[in-house]
């Protein structure tokens, strides 16, 4: 149907008639076939009754005398005919009397005469009584051929094709003839509206030739086109007005963009210089708090100090939300995708919020669901930003009960993962109503929350933002006097594919069970969920009075016990677990609301296994577990040591900075960490310092300073000095978008901004002073780092303690070589292993752990691996004096 649909209108026309015709003609030679057929057949029947009739009237006086022999005549006769197929000729008696069949044929004669011709099979017969004076004296019976009547029927189906396609053929040529009549207006009418189409010319007309319908609908085009000629030239005349109105409003348009470009750029200029001048004297301020804090103070001075850091810190949060609130509004916010580890967005919040969860009355809960990758791709910062506003404001809002942080997988889309961030708190909740003004700029529930709890209402605004420029929404279900819970789901990349949940060393902890005890049902669910990451069966109880009776019906590989407090009890508990010997292998281990000292007093006199201080890192919480069933590295003899590492000793730092209070702190802090350091107050003073001295690893330069700005110096440092190898990182108050790029283009390896945070800057240096030969090569800081969760203090500490102890070992592992004392050399080996590799030396642990190896399996120590040791030993010694 499609295809016929498709078809001109002249095929259409000519094909409808022919169709019709055809159609017609058909039914008329058939009608006209069958009618024949019939008369046909009628004529046969007349002939063959006459024929018979006379038949019977010959055959009767050859049956009365019984003359065979004239009734053999009369049928030689007959037969000359030679459609005749049968003659039979009976006696009264039905006996033959004379008979013929053509071709031998034997045939069934029907009981019942045919008085009436008759067809049968392939003939036409007919049934006769042959009377005599009145009386029956025998049968008649004949069968004559159809086949003439066949031929007959088959010539005039043949005659009546013939005829068919002739007059077909006739009507189609006709058809297409006369079609012209009522297609060709038609296809001129189409053809002038394709005239049309592609000149725009409405003053066009098509004539009519008749005054048919086709006509009516010429004129009816016709008058269409009179409009539309009319409506045309008006809208040419509009046309000209609006475009000469749009010529004059684009002018004045581009006026008003030039105006609203240099008022953006006045604006984004005020808000730098308004950033650099704010953030100047706050790093004075924040610095000079951080270098108090260094000083003895007594208790009031401590308490002033706290105020100043603690302000100067909420001022920096509000400056820093301003800042993004402009950048958001002026559309300049834009996303990063670096690799990131999420153990370390999580460690960071812990330390952020440690101090909250400590002062107050809600425990701080993060749980990390076993199948979430851990190495990821994406915005990390913007991730840490909006965690740490939705946790900070739970802390606001909530003054007792728990702040979950829940992180798990979400979904996948093609190879792009979601991982899902919820926070959920005990707060005092949002009313429904109030909830959709949550994300609104300066905006709190009502004023009544703003002056009881403080804050800008930007944080919310803010996460927002940064949740949707990531790819996500925020999303908060909260009720009013119960609690909230935020929550959003962006999408990551997964580079590294190694999950936090599932460990390397999981195995070790396989089949163990513990017993929780604790009076908080959330929080020991949250410690559940912990030891299930982790494939550890646990059993919780909550009430004191349990305790000995638990122990006694089931038996567990760790006790994790949450104390508030150490009385009778608790220390009844501590010693029967220490003195029974069933449970002896019994892990104990305290979390406490304690600090640390008292803990490492209970620790010291209680024989515990381990102890946790609230909040806890889930990351340490997983480490410290699995070292409770792994062989205990060498004790730290030198841990309550007061010495402290100095990670910039040997290098010599140029600072670049006008402001004489920045200039004091970035000094101070550089000192603390052991560094040299020279001062200058303008960029070519930087410029003429570095001409005229070559030993300096490291210059700290300010962007805006006077004579030459630290852009400019930095440019003539690596171009016109040629100094490319020198690291210099920018140190500078701005804070809008692209500035970080200003100071790459200027050739700065890297941005720090004020105010100073002692650690991010000296992680900053660190990272380009240091060179990969020797520093990450012979020291593995990160590493370290991660075993020891995080813990900058107690890896100096191990470092000082290193220095001391393997310089005496070294002497030691000397000897032993000298004496081929193997079996002690593998002892030695051991110790060592652990040891080097906790603090990041993957060199000395790699051979130390080959030399165990060869005494485990009482093989001769191999010389080349002793030598290697001894050089690495001696390389070591001399590469941790730079550390």
């Amino acid at each position: 149907m499609k295809q016929i649909k498709n078809l001109s209108l002249k095929a259409k026309t000519v094909g409808i008639i022919t169709f019709t015709a055809c159609i017609a003609l058909s039914v008329a030679i058939v009608i006209v076939i069958i009618f024949q057929h019939h008369i046909t057949k009628d004529m046969m029947k007349n002939d063959l009754e006459v024929f018979s009739n006379i038949a019977t009237k010959n055959f009767s006086s050859s049956l009365d005398f019984d003359d065979k022999q004239t009734a053999e005549d009369l049928l030689e006769g007959m037969i000359i005919d030679k459609n005749i197929l049968m003659i039979e000729v009976k006696d009264i008696n039905q006996k033959i009397f004379v008979n013929y069949s053509k071709n031998k044929r034997n045939w069934t004669i029907p009981k019942e005469l045919c008085s009436e011709p008759c067809f049968i099979d392939d003939g036409l017969m007919i049934n006769k009584p042959i009377v005599l004076d009145n009386k029956k004296i025998g049968g008649f019976t004949i069968v004559k051929s159809t086949k003439l009547l066949n031929k007959m029927l088959m010539t005039y189906s043949i005659g009546g094709i013939i005829l068919l396609i002739l007059l077909t053929t006739f009507i189609m040529i006709l058809a297409t003839i006369l079609q012209g009549y009522i297609v060709n207006p038609i296809i001129n009418l189409l053809n002038k509206m394709k005239q049309i189409a592609e000149t725009k010319d409405f003053s066009l007309r098509e004539e009519k030739v008749a005054n048919d319908e086709v006509a009516l609908l010429v004129d009816e085009f016709n008058n269409m086109l009179s409009h539309i000629e009319q409506s045309d030239t008006k809208l040419k005349q509009s046309n000209e007005v609006l475009e000469e109105k749009v010529e004059q409003r684009t002018i004045d348009f581009k006026n008003k963009a030039i105006e609203a470009m240099a008022t953006s750029k006045a604006k984004s200029e005020f808000l730098a210089n308004m950033s650099h001048e704010i953030r100047t004297p706050l790093n004075g301020i924040i610095g000079t708090g951080h270098l108090l804090e260094t000083t003895p103070l007594n208790e009031l001075q401590q308490k002033y100090v706290d105020s100043v850091n603690i302000s100067s810190k909420s001022l920096l949060r509000l400056i820093n939300d301003i800042l993004d609130v402009s950048k958001i509004e002026a559309g300049q916010m834009t996303t990063e995708s670096i690799d990131f580890d999420l153990n370390d967005i999580l460690k960071e919040l812990h330390e952020i919020f440690m101090s909250n969860a400590k002062d107050s009355n809600v425990d701080l809960n993060i749980l990390v669901e076993d199948d979430v990758y851990n190495k990821l791709h994406g915005d990390s910062h913007k991730i840490k930003l909006v965690l740490t506003n939705l946790i900070g404001n739970s802390f606001k809002f909530t003054k007792d009960g728990f702040i979950d942080l829940n992180v798990s997988y979400d979904k996948k889309i093609d190879k792009q993962i979601f991982i899902d961030f919820s926070v959920q708190d005990t707060g005092i909740g949002i009313p429904a109503d109030k909830i959709d003004k949550l994300f609104q700029s300066f905006n709190q529930v009502d004023n009544s929350t703003t002056r009881k709890y403080g804050g800008s209402g930007l944080g919310l605004t803010i996460s927002n933002s940064f949740v949707e420029l990531m790819g996500g929404s925020l999303e908060v279900e909260s009720i009013e006097g119960e609690g909230s819970k935020f929550h959003f789901s962006i999408p990551v990349g997964t580079r590294l594919k190694q999950c936090t949940g599932k460990m390397k060393r999981i195995k070790i902890v396989k089949d163990k069970k513990a017993l929780i005890i604790g009076e908080n049902t959330h929080h020991r669910d949250v410690l559940q969920k912990m030891f299930a990451n982790m494939k550890i069966e646990t059993d919780t109880i909550e009430y004191e009075s349990e305790l000995f009776a638990t122990l006694e019906n089931k038996s567990y590989d760790i006790v994790l016990w949450t104390l508030k407090k150490l009385n009778g009890l608790e220390v009844n508990f501590i010693q029967h677990i220490n003195s029974d010997e069933a449970l002896k292998n019994i892990k104990l281990v305290i979390i406490s609301d304690y600090d640390v000292s008292k803990m490492q007093e209970i620790y010291e006199k209680y024989k515990i296994s381990a102890y946790f201080a609230k909040p806890i890192n889930q990351s340490h919480f997983f480490n410290t577990i699995m070292e409770l069933f792994t062989d205990k590295k060498e004790e730290n003899k030198e841990t309550q040591s007061e010495a402290v590492a100095n990670p910039l000793k040997g290098y010599k730092i140029l600072i670049a900075e006008d402001n004489e209070i920045n200039q004091m702190i970035t000094n101070d802090i550089l000192v603390n960490f052991g560094a040299e350091t020279v001062i200058v107050d303008n960029g070519k003073k930087a410029v003429d310092y570095v001409k005229n001295n070559k030993d300096i690893d490291l210059v700290l330069m300010d962007c805006q300073m006077p004579v030459m700005s630290g852009y400019e110096a930095s440019r003539n440092i690596k171009k016109y000095l040629d100094y490319q190898d020198l690291p210099i990182v920018a140190m500078t108050a701005n804070a809008m978008e692209g500035d970080r790029e200003k100071c790459l283009d200027a050739k700065m390896n890297d941005y720090a901004t004020k105010p100073v945070q002692p650690k991010v800057l000296l992680k900053t240096i660190l990272k380009n002073i240091v060179k990969a030969d020797d520093y990450t090569l012979f020291f593995d800081r990160t590493l370290a780092l991660n075993y020891l969760n995080g813990n900058e203090e107690l890896l100096e500490k191990l470092i000082t303690f290193f220095k001391k102890e393997y310089n005496e070992q070294l002497c030691k592992f000397k000897e032993l070589n000298t004496n081929k004392n193997y079996a002690q050399i593998a002892k030695f080996a051991h110790k060592l292993k652990g040891g080097s590799a906790t603090l990041g030396f993957l060199q000395i642990s790699e051979t130390a752990k080959k030399l165990e190896m060869e005494g485990k399996l009482d093989k001769e120590a191999s010389q080349d691996n002793i030598d290697i040791l001894i050089e690495n030993l001696s390389n070591y010694q001399e590469g941790l004096d730079g550390i």
